[in-house]
């Protein structure tokens, strides 16, 4: 406490304080005791001593409070008046604002003042200072649109995320305004479990930003009780403004988006109306791969429909089909709604981040997912024209009979394929790959099929693999070739002439499991086209024979052959034995024919080796290497002899006889027959 030079005292407690001065003047010894006095500033008399003689109360001095105002909504020029103590009389002594923004006081008075709406309001607190002071408001002003104006207003609340649902009413085509606080880059929703409206009519909504810029509109019903508001543009007080043709009687709340994290416990989630739903958040980096998926779904009534997620980059406005390779680091967020006729529903998300590693070539390999949704992504490097085969084995998931797909990237993260993935369901599959367009590091996905649960855990065995190269000689020793794992093929190279006949064969098969089997052989002339077998070559270069296995073979071996036609001359009435020595040859015998002769053709004790038991087949060519009969061959069966009489030899010529294992019997199969040619018609 201090006495100033004009003997005023200042006592900030005043009548507690003035009860510790009791003393005995001087002149009289008089006992002073504090009255009720109520000021905030008192006056000491002093004697010619200096003794005090008096205390005087000099008035009242109310605090500065600002209590309410109205109304709570405006726009610029509106006039606000706002209700408290401790005002000035004087209007510009006020200084007053409105969001931060300096409003004009138009007139004054110690408990009340009228103020202007600046022209550049924005939503928020509105705060008086007198003398250095300052009061701020328990409530915030919300800045209308230019659109509307204060009589457009038929209530107005304000909510705060997260709290429990309030009730919002209007009249018909009047506005019901609801005023919310929010941070830059919040994701808010507005819930309504209550929204009576006509059958199929609606109520429509806008939503402002402090500065008063419209940042989401639209139409609420009964399929749609959900409004997701975009990421909120800066701090601040917002507004939604809610209008109906109809009177509204509505609840609605504010609610957060739930924040899941990548590889943690799966997030507990669910509807509890009609046209509800549910908005996630979760956070990522550029290129980060994540799974979304949602398990231990159920709907009310049952069977209502599934739960569909849709994403939404950190702009939210973009629509993502994928949450792979993402395109830039921020908060994301996914939107979970149930089909129009479900009442309620509950789910658990699931967010995992892609496992993930480097793949070995020709090697067997498991997928093992635990997470719903997760998929596991291998790397490996490829190189330009590379030839691969993706061979699939059967799966197993949990909830069962799901399928697994297999996608495959090139370098850019463009598929290789245009349908993207293979897919298998059970049994065994070998996918033959397009040639590697450029060399780099390609990528292969293992997910659930896209069509199925996207929840299902698996368990998926492949490999990817590469052709077991093998080089053969024409009539040189066998070679041997081996795979070791699924999917691989053994691709057999050669040197050919031009005109040249050539015959493939495969010995010593071992192949495992049991049941594995050679599937088809292929041939390949130099330019990579396909031809159906190696007799008169079409020209000079490298060829190639594909040996194919069953799908599901892990490992095989074998002996390869090439081998030359051999060769002979036939003369009528003269037997001639014609075999073959290595697995798979044919004997090519010529006759020299004259145009009218009529033939004979006796086969006996025809018999073949590794396996026995096969057919020989005759077939005969006319000098013009066409056929000369419709069936084009005749088959020489193992064991007794028989006979057949050949079409009138329709010119003069050098005709072929070319003597080979039936095509539907085994081709690695030797042989041996006695032929007889008997001229008829001499």
């Amino acid at each position: 406490m201090t006495s100033d030079c004009s003997g005023a005292f200042r006592a900030p407690f005043a009548r507690a304080a003035l009860l510790l001065f009791g003393m005995v003047l001087a002149a009289g010894a008089v006992l002073l005791q504090a009255g009720p006095l109520r000021a905030e500033e008192v006056k000491l008399r002093h004697d010619s001593r200096g003794n005090v003689v008096a205390i005087e109360d000099v008035g009242l001095t109310p605090a500065l409070r600002l209590l309410r105002f109205a109304p709570a909504y405006g726009r610029a020029g509106d006039s606000v008046t706002l209700v408290g103590s401790g005002f000035s009389a004087t209007p510009v002594s006020n200084q007053v604002t409105i969001g931060g923004v300096a409003a004009t006081v138009t007139a004054a008075a110690a408990d009340h003042l009228t103020v202007s709406v600046p022209a550049n309001v924005v939503s928020g607190l509105v705060t008086v200072t007198v003398a250095a002071v300052t009061a701020t408001s328990p409530q915030s002003f919300t800045a209308l649109p230019a659109t509307l104006a204060v009589t457009d207003i038929a209530t107005a609340t304000e909510v705060t995320a997260d709290t429990p649902a309030v009730r919002v009413n209007a009249l018909a085509n009047r506005r019901a305004l609801v005023a919310f606080a929010g941070q830059s880059g919040d994701l808010l929703s507005f819930q309504f479990p209550q929204l009576d409206l006509p059958e199929l009519g609606s109520a429509s909504y806008q939503v402002f930003s402090p500065g008063g810029n419209a940042i989401a509109s639209g139409t609420l019903n009964g399929g749609t009780r959900s409004l997701h508001l975009p990421p909120l543009p800066a701090s601040g007080r917002y507004a939604l403004y809610l209008t109906s043709s109809v009177v509204l009687r509505s609840q609605l709340a504010l609610e957060s988006a739930a924040l899941i994290a990548a590889d943690g416990a799966a997030l507990n989630s669910g509807t509890s109306f009609r046209g509800q739903s549910r908005r996630l958040r979760f956070t990522a980096t550029a290129q980060q791969n994540l799974g979304f998926a949602l398990s231990d779904r159920s709907t009310a009534p049952a069977g209502a429909g599934v739960l569909e997620p849709v994403f939404y980059s950190p702009d939210g406005a973009t629509v993502l089909t994928t949450l792979s390779n993402l395109p830039q680091t921020g908060t994301y967020s996914v939107i979970v709604k149930p089909s129009s006729s479900a009442t309620q529903s509950s789910f658990k998300a699931w967010l995992s981040n892609d496992l993930s590693a480097a793949l070995a070539l020709n090697q067997q390999t498991t997928a093992v997912v635990t997470r719903a949704g997760q998929a596991y992504r291998y790397t490996f490097s490829g190189a330009l024209n590379q030839q691969l085969r993706l061979a699939l084995q059967s799966v197993t998931t949990a909830p069962p009979n799901q399928r697994v797909a297999y996608y495959l990237y090139k370098p850019d993260g463009s598929c290789l394929e245009a349908a993207c993935y293979a897919t298998i369901l059970s049994g065994n599959e070998v996918y033959t790959l397009p040639l590697f367009p450029v060399s780099g590091s390609y990528t292969l996905l293992v997910d659930i099929n896209p069509l199925d649960d996207g929840a299902a855990t698996f368990s998926a065995p492949f490999a990817l693999s590469s052709d077991v190269a093998a080089t053969l000689t024409p009539d040189g020793a066998a070679t041997n070739a081996a795979t070791a794992a699924p999917g691989q093929y053994i691709r057999a190279s050669f040197s050919g002439t031009d005109g040249q006949n050539l015959r493939f064969a495969y010995t010593d098969a071992t192949l495992s499991p049991v049941g594995a089997y050679v599937s088809s052989i292929t041939y390949y002339r130099p330019n990579g086209a396909v031809i159906t077998a190696l007799t008169n070559l079409p020209e000079t270069g490298t060829y190639t024979a594909l040996l194919a296995l069953s799908p599901g073979t892990t490992q095989s071996g074998f002996k390869l052959w090439l081998s030359s036609d051999s060769s002979g001359t036939l003369t009528a009435g003269t037997p001639a034995t014609v075999a073959v020595s290595r697995p798979g040859q044919a004997a090519r015998y010529s006759y020299a024919g004259m145009a009218g002769q009529s033939l004979r053709l006796a086969s006996a004790n025809t018999t073949t080796a590794a396996p026995a038991g096969q057919r020989v087949a005759i077939t005969i060519y006319k000098p013009d290497g066409s056929c000369l009969h419709a069936s084009c061959n005749y088959n020489a069966n193992t064991g007794s002899g028989g006979y057949v009489d050949l079409p009138l030899l329709p010119v003069t010529g050098n005709y072929t006889f070319l003597f080979d294992i039936n095509p539907y019997d085994n081709a690695n199969a030797t042989f041996s027959t006695n032929i007889t040619l008997t001229l008829l018609n001499p």
